[in-house]
């Protein structure tokens, strides 16, 4: 930095890492907290060191650094992983993307920073999650080994996003459903767009089979019939997705209270991850089909349904058991 205000803009592999659990660590012993602080500073300085790469700044347990390759960036990371490993508490999440880095009197900003914090949060405890561009620079390496996991919207974020996560080296790959990321809520016109787009559904491909039929067990019967149809063969998703719509077809074609709730929530989850998917979207308006003329006459179940689906379209990671 030249002068003071300036900004320096630069392109780099931007590192982010978190101490696992270090709040209820803090809450319980705030002096082995703080230990355990300087003990990753003196164990993660040296290492950064060897592989070039710039300590940007500390954030009370989180660390920010920068990395001239990808490749560098993931090396180091790995390091870095099976390090702090031998260490009782010092169990990290790590974050890796490529972008812009800006610098203004020794103080860090810029929209890839903040995306390379939301990575991190996918990572599993003492695993590396990557964004796609940091994929695309080692996917022709084949040392190193990644599966991706999943585009959340996340909070704060324009970009378009893919999440992967290394798995070589024996290093975790996070159990997707376990992820507290920081997804962009519905806005409030996507809200009516969501009912709307159930109520089409219900109204308009399903309409024949509810109500030509008088029997209520045919009636839920037919949505299976026609999810299954409809979905079975969907390519569009990965294998992790494809086997939860799977389920969620097994659930409906059991056309009770128990499974249709099941279905629901599953329903609601995936949507959760990619909103933008019209059939996800269907998925929830079948199985609320199918919950209205299971619920028929009940007042009260209803109710609950539709207090569901509304506060899981306001917070899309409200866990099933709420």
């Amino acid at each position: 930095m030249n002068n003071s205000g300036e900004i320096v803009r630069k392109l780099a592999a931007i590192v982010f890492t978190d101490i696992v659990d270090f709040t209820r660590l803090s809450s319980i012993d705030e002096i082995k907290a703080l230990d355990l602080i300087d003990k990753q500073r003196e164990l993660l300085k040296p290492i950064v060191k060897s592989y070039d790469g710039e300590w940007l700044k500390e954030m009370g347990d989180g660390l920010l650094f920068s990395f001239k390759s990808s490749i560098k960036a993931v090396d180091c990371a790995i390091e870095i992983q099976h390090i702090t490993k031998e260490y009782d508490d010092l169990d990290l999440r790590i974050g890796i993307h490529q972008g812009d880095i800006l610098i203004r009197d020794q103080d860090i900003f810029g929209d890839d920073v903040n995306i390379a914090s939301r990575i991190e949060s996918c990572s599993a405890p003492l695993g590396i999650a990557i964004s796609h561009k940091i994929n695309g620079d080692i996917s022709s390496n084949p040392k190193y080994k990644t599966k991706f996991l999943l585009s959340p919207k996340f909070k704060g974020v324009k970009q378009k996003i893919d999440v992967f996560a290394i798995i070589n080296d024996n290093l975790p790959e996070p159990n997707i459903n376990d992820l507290k990321i920081k997804i962009e809520p519905a806005q409030n016109n996507k809200y009516h767009i969501f009912f709307g787009t159930i109520f089409s559904i219900i109204t308009i491909s399903l309409i024949a089979n509810f109500f030509l039929s008088s029997d209520e067990v045919v009636k839920t019967a037919s949505i299976y019939s026609n999810t299954n149809n409809q979905f079975s063969s969907s390519t569009n998703h990965s294998e992790d997705i494809n086997i939860t719509i799977r389920k969620i077809h097994d659930y409906l074609g059991q056309t009770n209270i128990e499974s249709n709730f099941e279905a629901l929530v599953l329903s609601q989850e995936l949507m959760a991850f990619d909103s933008t998917q019209g059939d996800f979207i269907a998925l929830l308006g079948l199985s609320y089909a199918q919950r209205y003329l299971l619920n028929k006459g009940n007042g009260q179940l209803m109710d609950e349904a539709i207090h569901y689906l509304v506060k899981s379209n306001e917070n899309p990671t409200i866990n099933k058991d709420q």
